[in-house]
Parts: structure tokens; C-alpha cells; sequence
């Protein structure tokens, strides 16, 4: 291990006491980045010619689905594909992918990513002061995902997919959409504007009650 990389592995490890928080043993993978899945995670090819999937630590990207999925994985693209990286990684999420920092040379790709809006600061899972601070920056400058007038987070976005795909199971009348009980707008299933209190409706009594969303256009009756 290089000087370099043992005292930023030091780093890491000094900043996880000084949070109270049980430093789990800091583990370095470098290789070549091969693949780019979407705006937070990747693909690694090691020395040893072995593939590793990434997850990028304390960062939550747009879905592909989302405004500006498309556009975080072009970013995080550029950044990485065919590029020699360093991760800091201390464990695996459910998919057996490892969850780590991201580094080329000295670069922190995670923090990049946030400050230049082609992601979330993931505060479920982080408390990185950085990514507080990167994050705000971000949304003050309107850069990227924060252009939008009213970003919503992926989280928020796979949830609503989450409660439609729910509601879906349940037999519905052709050309049924669905609306919140707040809102003014009807939807299409797998909008990201649906929230927890997405229920399904007649397209008819839709029309008649509410206005269709701009984003998911329900209106078009011939796409049902």
C-alpha cells in the first residue's frame, strides 16, 4: 500500500471515530473502470483480471427513469470509464456490490458528483460534512439535477414506483390512472410525482375532477 493511499484509508478511518461511529476494517481496490451502470455505480476490473461491482458510498443518483438519469451517468462517464481508480470500501450492500469511495488520483468522484448536481448527498446512509456542504452549494447554484424546478429525490422517485407497481396488482378498468390525495394531477402509473396516497381511477372521472401531469402526460388514452 502506498503512502498516499494508507493515509487517506487513516483519514477515513480518524473521521468515522471522530462521527462516535464503529470504524469497520477500511479494505483498497484499484483497477480500470469497464463499466458505468448509472450516476453511482460501476463496474472495476482488477489486476487479477476479476470484475467488481461498485456502489458509490453516500451518494444517491437519478434513476434512469428520472429527469437527469440519462445525463448523471454520462457525467459520472466522463469521469471514469477506462480510467485507473483507487475505492475505498469497508463493505457490501444486498447485491454483493462493495460500497466505497471512489478516487482517481486525488479526486473524490463521490464528492464530485454531488457538487456538480449529477446526484443526491444519500443522508440515509451518510453524514459526510463534505456532502452536506457539496449538496448545498449544488442546489444554491442550480447545477445540474438542482436546474430543475422541482427536483425529486430517487429515493422519493423508487418509492412512488414501488406504491404504483402495489396498486397495479390489484384489477383495474382500462385506461385507469392514478392520483394523490393532495394533488391537482392525474398520473400515469410510475410517475415520479405519486406519492404514498396514489389510487387508482376511471380516465373518465380523471378528466373531469383533475388536471393531467405535464411530466407523464396521462391524457393520452391510446398509450393505456
Amino acid at each position: 500500500m502506498t503512502s498516499a493511499v494508507k493515509i487517506s484509508a487513516l483519514i477515513l478511518f480518524s473521521a468515522l471515530l471522530a462521527l462516535g461511529a464503529e470504524p469497520k476494517p477500511i479494505h483498497i481496490l484499484t483497477g480500470k473502470v469497464v463499466s458505468i451502470h448509472d450516476g453511482d455505480s460501476i463496474t472495476v476490473l482488477d489486476a487479477e483480471k476479476v470484475q467488481h461491482k461498485i456502489r458509490l458510498h453516500g451518494i444517491d443518483a437519478p434513476e434512469q427513469r428520472q429527469a437527469f438519469g440519462t445525463k448523471s451517468k454520462q457525467a459520472l462517464g466522463e469521469k471514469l470509464h477506462e480510467k485507473q481508480v483507487r475505492i475505498e470500501w469497508s463493505s457490501l450492500d444486498q447485491y454483493g456490490r462493495r460500497i466505497g469511495i471512489v478516487f482517481v488520483g486525488d479526486r473524490n468522484i463521490n464528492r464530485e458528483m454531488v457538487a456538480e448536481g449529477w446526484a443526491w448527498h444519500f443522508v440515509k446512509y451518510s453524514s459526510a460534512k463534505e456532502l452536506t456542504e457539496a449538496e448545498e452549494r449544488a442546489r444554491v447554484n442550480r447545477v445540474g439535477l438542482w436546474a430543475d424546478a422541482k427536483p425529486v429525490a430517487p429515493w422519493e422517485f423508487r418509492r412512488s414506483l414501488d406504491i404504483a407497481e402495489t396498486a397495479l396488482e390489484k384489477p383495474l378498468e382500462a385506461g385507469a390512472v392514478f392520483v394523490t390525495d393532495n394533488g391537482t394531477k392525474f398520473h400515469r402509473a410510475g410517475c415520479r410525482h405519486l406519492s404514498k396516497s396514489a389510487r387508482a381511477i376511471s380516465l373518465d372521472e380523471a378528466k373531469h375532477k383533475y388536471d393531467p401531469c405535464k411530466t407523464c402526460n396521462p391524457s393520452l388514452t391510446e398509450q393505456f
